[in-house]
């Protein structure tokens, strides 16, 4: 893929305006990092940053993040071609505009604990399946095939009982989205319905969010060991 000349165009013109500072954001496991760059030098295909200040360790793991500019109308997309650790030294490629995908969403949907089973009621079956993702708003939920035959289907509405180890959760939820992956049937829901025990959805969401930001920057340290 090459850079976006349009993009190489703008970024040159950030230099002419003396707009260098960017951030680069990273996702994992579902929780937002954000790294703060200055733009140094920009050529036909690449440019040139330095990461000032943040936790770089997943453009180093992932080598890709969406960069932002105040001197930019639109994020872009960026392949980290190369990234020095020590001096913060970053170059970029493959640089396109990500569209209005970006920064949709509003709310935390990170990771769930990978121990927490879900309980599905369909028509006449119970089924049971792991919970893979969760915000306050609707989860992401696999189901073996081992559990069940059923036709998953988009717009169906049915209970389901999240066991959290902030306590049990029941409540309706729609599904969204429906694929049918290699080892079990994969369903994104919303959640339709009102319930006290939301409570604990926002309890494990907190929960989660520490202990990955715990997670990355644990493996920030032992990078920074190797160097």
């Amino acid at each position: 893929m090459q850079s976006s000349n349009l993009i190489t165009s703008d970024l040159r013109m950030c230099l002419v305006e003396g707009n260098r500072d960017f951030q680069f954001l990273t996702i994992y496991r579902g929780v937002q990092f954000v790294c703060f760059a200055e733009l140094q030098a920009v050529t036909e295909e690449r440019a040139y940053f330095v990461v000032r200040s943040g936790n770089p360790i997943l453009l180093a793991r992932d080598r890709s993040a969406v960069a932002l500019s105040n001197g930019l109308i639109d994020p872009f997309v960026i392949q980290v071609a190369s990234f020095e650790m020590t001096t913060g030294k970053l170059e970029a490629a493959d640089m396109v505009y990500a569209g209005d995908t970006v920064g949709n969403r509003r709310e935390h949907r990170v990771a769930a604990d990978p121990s927490v089973m879900v309980d599905v009621d369909w028509e006449d079956q119970k089924l049971r399946g792991n919970l893979l993702d969760l915000s306050l708003s609707g989860a992401g939920i696999c189901i073996p095939f081992s559990e069940t035959s059923v036709d998953f289907r988009r717009g169906k509405t049915f209970w389901l009982t999240l066991h959290l180890p902030e306590g049990g959760v029941q409540l309706p939820g729609t599904i969204l989205r429906y694929q049918k992956r290699p080892n079990c049937h994969w369903f994104a829901v919303e959640f339709t319905g009102k319930a006290p025990g939301k409570v604990a959805i926002l309890h494990h969401i907190n929960r989660r969010l520490s202990e990955i930001r715990a997670e990355v920057q644990q493996m920030y340290a032992e990078a920074q060991k190797n160097t």
